[in-house]
């Protein structure tokens, strides 16, 4: 491999590089030389006669003034002044100005293939690759991205990134932006599908409570037609008779409210809430199927993502480079596959939450309207109740004993003339 150009970056923060098996630890304001950049946001570099890897939002361009570094075959590093005097190290007081030399001749004795715009647009950008477990991510310059890994699901590790998420519905509460974490043994879908279960469940007890309401009124409707065909009462004579007339009457009419209301029960409340629940039988199931399979998918890819890191991770460029390279590549492609599984997981879930949410929202004012009905025939109901009551108080206002004696004693009577002493 022919001597290189590389690039001069200045560290903007202290880097530990605990995280990283072939970790460069970096000084805030120390002078790195790039040897390497991958897409996923990561540079190799070397800083005090040692080389491993950064981030590459960690570090800037450096302000060199015309000065350049070279890699050589033996991937070691050299600069080289305006003038084009050379030295293994960094000049001591930094990349100095050269007297004599102009800006314009400084850029012109650069031999790079790659602009200072074009490679702070590498540092910038925000590949797919992004998403790796643990490991900061490039983001904005100045910036630490971290995703962690929890249940095989990559997740920002910083607050500044969770604000950075904008929430993806109109509504504080809406299911599309709460339930993407798992709760114990339960995914968010699980939770979600256990709301949808349970609502099911409490319309199937409704369904079961109106139709035993029914049985009820229907029971209570045949007894009453069975009492008001007694003779029960019908020794009584006068205005007092046709009160109790009236009575009986009001018994058999609530006999028939009572049977229309159990009709009433069965066709307009049972029978539509069986409807809506054989509508509904298989609701959550395409999408339980569609988010298991996908999960599976998650857990296989980033099970292969952690092979592959393990791969890398034990890899010595310096000792086998070729394989080193492959190893990098095979990470970076793997951790592509991981995001794309990922990433179609977020869109089945972002499909799977509006249906559930609106299947809710379609539940609850079913149920609300169907209560109602309830409700209103329950008033019908009493209100027919009611009717009979004051037909039978103005009925059995009319009684008059005066009146009933008088029709008594005139129809029963057996003479006017009393005894008298006998003489």
């Amino acid at each position: 491999m022919a001597v290189r150009q590389a690039e001069i970056v200045t560290a903007l923060y202290d880097y530990a590089g605990a995280d990283q098996a072939q970790g460069l630890p970096l000084a805030a304001g120390c002078v790195v030389v790039v040897l390497e950049r991958l897409d996923a946001g990561w540079c190799r570099g070397e800083f005090n006669s040692r080389q491993g890897w950064f981030p590459a939002s960690y570090v800037q361009a450096a302000q060199t003034h015309g000065w350049v570094a070279f890699i050589t075959e033996e991937d070691r590093v050299y600069f080289q002044s305006p003038t084009g005097a050379s030295s293994w190290t960094v000049p001591e007081g930094g990349f100095q100005p050269v007297q004599g030399v102009t800006s314009n001749e400084r850029i012109d004795r650069r031999d790079s293939s790659t602009s200072h715009s074009s490679l702070t647009g590498m540092a910038r950008r925000s590949p797919s690759t992004a998403t790796i477990k643990t490991h900061p991510n490039p983001g904005v310059t100045g910036r630490q991205n971290k995703t962690t890994a929890i249940s095989c699901l990559t997740y920002p590790d910083t607050e500044a990134e969770i604000a950075d998420q904008q929430t993806l519905a109109g509504s504080s509460y809406s299911y599309v932006d709460h339930f993407w974490s798992d709760k114990g043994e339960q995914s968010g879908l699980d939770v979600m599908v256990a709301k949808n279960t349970r609502g099911k469940a409490a319309i199937k007890e409704m369904c079961d409570f109106m139709k035993e309401r029914a049985t009820i009124e229907d029971k209570y409707a045949k007894s009453l037609a069975a009492l008001a065909r007694t003779q029960y009462g019908d020794c009584e004579e006068g205005t007092l008779r046709e009160a109790w007339k009236e009575v009986r009457s009001g018994v058999q009419s609530a006999s028939a409210s009572h049977a229309s209301l159990a009709t009433k029960l069965l066709n307009d409340i049972e029978r539509p809430m069986t409807q809506y629940l054989e509508t509904n039988k298989k609701s959550t199931k395409k999408h339980e199927e569609k988010i298991s399979s996908d999960r599976k998918t998650v857990r296989k890819e980033f099970e292969s993502v952690e092979k592959s890191r393990m791969a890398y991770d034990k890899v010595d460029a310096r000792k086998d480079r070729r394989r080193y390279q492959q190893a990098v590549e095979d990470l970076k492609q793997q951790i592509d596959r991981y995001n794309s599984s990922q990433y179609k997981w977020v869109e089945d879930m972002i499909a799977s939450a509006g249906d559930l949410e609106q299947y809710e929202d379609d539940r609850h004012k079913f149920v609300s309207d169907i209560l109602m009905d309830y409700t209103k025939m329950l008033h019908t109901l009493s209100s027919e109740q009611d009717n009979f009551a004051l037909n039978q108080e103005r009925i059995i206002g009319t009684c008059d004993v005066d009146a009933d004696q008088r029709s008594w004693v005139i129809a029963n009577e057996t003479g006017r003339v009393r005894p008298v002493d006998m003489k």
